[in-house]
């Protein structure tokens, strides 16, 4: 019998929820209707005012109760609309085909209206070309992801996972990386401008010809790095870490690499015309001649006393002479012909 009466309401709770909410409030009245009965007939008074009290307090408990559920279900809504989008996106994971990569970022986007902009699983998910500018993707992992020629400027991708990423060629402008892992990832002709990758570790990863002109890469790990070709001017690189970075033909005009780690690293080629270098690691005597001996410019760079003295008695043309006949702003007069670089001025 218990059981026929619990398959019941389950099957009504189910099917017909507000018929079983009637039962149960007929079920109520009619054991409590009776009970009652005398008591009105015997003090009709107090029984209205005690009738009008419980009423005022059934609508208050409404108001309350009422704001309190109406929460909790925009909350489950959230996040069941949340979990199927996450599933979706799931499904997706691991094709390589452009229907994956139309899937997977308009998920994004349905995530980020719902106000889900963090921890979104992306682990080798086939981007290529996607369009999430502005995207929210803080602390997700796109662990092996093929973001290839993606549009992700101005994205949230604090402390997100791009190890082994593929970013080439991708356009990150303005994006926010700050404390992100970008280990061995391919950010080769990758636009970097003014991104912010504070604190990011980047060992290994892939620079060759990305442009990171201005962006903010202090305290940030460049262990290993292949920074070759790289626009680098006016970057922040204080107190980050370069050693055995190869900076061969990098442009660091008016690059700030206070405090940094710079043992070991390749400068041959580099432009370090208005860099400072004050309080950098540096190496002492004839390795700090040798590592500065390539490099095709220094004027105006900022050294510590004694490697500033030493540098300068050993190079003065590259602290007086200008990188190219002629460069503008600096005080040389236009190169007619067809405008070829002149010689490295560091002998």
């Amino acid at each position: 019998m218990a059981r026929r009466i619990l398959n019941f309401l389950e099957q009504q709770a189910a099917e017909r929820p507000v018929f079983l909410a009637f039962l149960v409030f007929l079920t109520a009245a009619a054991a409590v209707i009776p009970l009652s009965f005398p008591f009105y007939f015997l003090y009709p008074q107090e029984f209205l005012v005690n009738i009008l009290s419980e009423a005022h307090g059934m609508v208050f408990d409404l108001l309350i109760i009422g704001w309190f559920l109406f929460w909790l279900n925009k909350l489950a809504d959230r996040r069941l609309t949340s979990n199927r989008y996450r599933e979706e996106i799931e499904d997706f994971l691991g094709w390589q085909s452009p229907e994956a990569t139309h899937r997977i970022a308009g998920n994004i986007r349905r995530l980020n209206r719902i106000g889900v902009k963090e921890g979104i699983r992306l682990t080798e998910a086939h981007l290529k070309g996607a369009n999430l500018g502005g995207a929210g993707l803080r602390k997700s992992d796109l662990w092996g992801a093929d973001l290839e020629g993606a549009n992700l400027a101005g994205a949230d991708l604090r402390q997100a996972s791009l190890a082994g990423a593929s970013l080439e060629g991708a356009n990150l402008e303005r994006a926010t990386l700050a404390r992100a892992d970008l280990r061995g990832a391919n950010l080769i002709e990758a636009d970097l401008e003014r991104a912010d990758l504070t604190g990011c570790d980047l060992g290994g990863a892939l620079l060759q010809g990305a442009d990171l002109q201005y962006a903010i890469l202090e305290e940030a790990g460049l262990e290993r790095v292949n920074l070759a070709g790289a626009n680098l001017r006016g970057v922040n690189l204080k107190k980050s870490r370069l050693p055995r970075t190869d900076l061969t033909g990098a442009g660091l005009r008016g690059a700030v690499l206070d405090g940094a780690d710079l043992l070991g690293a390749t400068l041959a080629e580099a432009d370090l015309g208005g860099a400072s270098f004050l309080g950098a690691a540096l190496p002492r005597g004839e390795a700090l001649r040798e590592m500065f001996r390539p490099v095709k410019n220094l004027l105006g760079a900022r050294f510590d006393p004694e490697a500033q003295i030493l540098l300068e008695e050993a190079f003065p043309e590259a602290f007086s002479i200008l990188l190219y006949p002629g460069d503008p702003g600096q005080g040389g007069s236009a190169k007619s012909g067809d405008g070829a670089r002149g010689q490295p001025t560091v002998k």
